[in-house]
């Protein structure tokens, strides 16, 4: 973020945002701006002067509502403000208003270029986590169960060696377990608690939120980088306080990747770490993006709406004739790398295609049915299948089918692969993944512990089109389909050429009691 003035053509009125440390306001403060990002709805009114009539006064506006602060202003008057880690909502509204925006203050500035040849003993740089903390002066930093913590503190204290640095734990036997471990990164830390002497001035200082409020005159307020170790227990009384108390720090939260997060709790949490946000798995290696692109499926043989789930899926998803012959064009077309061919029938499909010479392309299914009903659509391709699997029940033709198209060597770069299988798969190699399952969340290789193909060594990642289905066909399957659209977003998983970051602007805007 910059000073410089971000201009618009026209006469529009022009409003400033004037940052306050971590903090900003609105000059003039539109009534309608104000309750566009609130999480709660007010009942405000616009005035003539530089601000809001409230029903209700400030102190209870900012109490009520995640998203707003109380400060004081020039001549102790008290004014409303928003964290930094709204800025981008906050422009986003203004500008759809047709305001003109002026930053004025001083805002975050980037980082100096991080010192990577110090790193270079680590076996494996995070640099996703460095390009994070260089660009932006606050992100979120979701991580996998594999992943060591201490390791990316350490980065970032190592790249950075003149920054100072405070890491707020959870617990008190959390402090001496983080020292120990980034001294054994060569991080001189320091470990405050209750009963140590605060007098020292060390550059990287740990502590629980309660220990680091207690030693803010000597630890907090020009702090640098303020890194919360667990950014939920960050939103508590205590670690709000430690959060607001650097004047211009950088935040940074850590979240676990399986870690759901309750609408209270993500607006907070934007507040104060804004839209930035990285994911980590495998130390040294970098994000693969994955584009989503949707195909519509309506028509075919009538299902009723009573009908039990299993009988649904297997008449709407297994054996549906209209499904399953546009899974098998597409998955035709793909190996075809026919892109002029796809794009008549399927042109939101082409346009996200990627682009390579030959294309790698599974056929993602629940089970052996829905594989061998697609074998019949897809003649030649290979079935990938758990090792033990079970034919009880299938015809001596289907387990003809199964054995000769299991044994069948990958030559093509397709495959059709059951979810049991899905682990035996190399899908750093994978450049289109068809779900055909109808699932109801994430595909089997989004779990942290399957993520081998989702996370490939930086220099080589390549995105890979994840093609799924609009059930529209009945209210069950149309369900579902909305389920594993919510679960792609919470990865961060958009179509081609969305940019994540403004997508969750959107979504949080969305939200809002305020939003039209």
């Amino acid at each position: 973020m910059t000073t410089e003035v971000e201009e618009t053509k026209g006469t529009a009125p022009t409003t400033l945002l004037r940052a306050r440390g971590r903090v900003f306001n609105v000059e003039p403060l539109d009534a309608d701006v104000l309750q566009a990002v609130s999480t709660v709805k007010h009942r405000l009114r616009s005035s003539d002067d530089n601000g809001c009539h409230l029903n209700g006064d400030i102190e209870y506006l900012t109490t009520a509502d995640p998203v707003l602060r109380q400060q004081l202003g020039d001549h102790d008057i008290p004014l409303l403000h928003f964290e930094i880690g709204l800025e981008s909502v906050v422009r986003n509204v203004l500008k759809s208003k047709g305001f003109n925006v002026e930053h004025t203050g001083a805002w975050p500035q980037s980082l100096s270029e991080p010192d990577v040849d110090v790193l270079q003993n680590l076996n494996g740089i995070d640099r996703p986590l460095l390009e994070l903390v260089h660009e932006q002066s606050s992100g979120l930093i979701r991580y996998g169960r594999k992943i060591d913590r201490a390791r990316l503190i350490a980065q970032v204290a190592l790249a950075w060696p003149e920054i100072s640095i405070a890491v707020a734990v959870k617990k008190r036997c959390d402090v001496d377990d983080l020292v120990s471990q980034l001294n054994r990164y060569d991080v001189d830390a320091f470990g405050i608690t209750g009963g140590r002497d605060s007098s020292q001035r060390p550059r990287v200082v740990v502590g629980t939120f309660q220990s680091l409020l207690g030693a803010a005159c000597a630890f907090l307020p020009r702090r640098e980088i303020v890194i919360a170790c667990d950014a939920i227990e960050s939103l508590g009384e205590v670690g709000q306080q430690v959060l607001q108390c650097p004047d211009s720090a950088r935040l940074y939260g850590m979240i676990p990747s399986e870690r759901q997060i309750a609408p209270y709790d993500e607006d907070q949490l934007r507040s104060y770490f804004g839209f930035h946000e990285i994911s980590i798995v495998r130390h040294g290696q970098t994000e693969r993006r994955v584009d989503v692109a949707w195909e519509r499926i309506a028509g075919g043989p009538r299902i009723s709406r009573r009908s039990e789930l299993i009988d649904v899926i297997r008449k709407g998803v297994w054996h549906h004739p209209v499904r399953n012959r546009h899974i098998a064009r597409l998955a035709a077309g793909f190996i075809a790398n026919d892109r002029e061919l796809l794009g008549r029938t399927y042109p939101t499909v082409a346009e996200a295609m990627p682009e390579r010479d030959e294309l790698h392309v599974i056929v993602f299914v629940e089970g052996v049915e829905h594989a061998l009903a697609l074998a019949k659509h897809l003649p030649g391709w290979p079935l990938t299948v758990a090792a033990d699997v079970q034919t009880t029940g299938l015809s001596a033709a289907d387990r003809t089918v199964l054995e000769t198209a299991h044994n069948r060597p990958q030559a093509t770069g397709a495959q059709i692969v059951t979810a049991s299988a899905l682990s035996t798969v190399d899908l750093s190699a994978v450049d289109v993944l068809i779900r055909a399952d109808a699932g109801v969340g994430d595909p089997v290789f989004a779990a942290t512990d399957l993520v081998s193909g989702n996370w490939i060594e930086p220099g080589k990642q390549g995105r890979m089109l994840l093609v799924d289905f609009h059930d529209r066909h009945h209210p069950k399957l149309r369900k579902r389909s909305r389920l594993r659209k919510q679960a792609y977003q919470a990865h961060g998983w958009y179509a081609a050429g969305i940019d994540p970051v403004e997508e969750r602007v959107n979504r949080f805007l969305a939200k809002r009691p305020g939003h039209k």
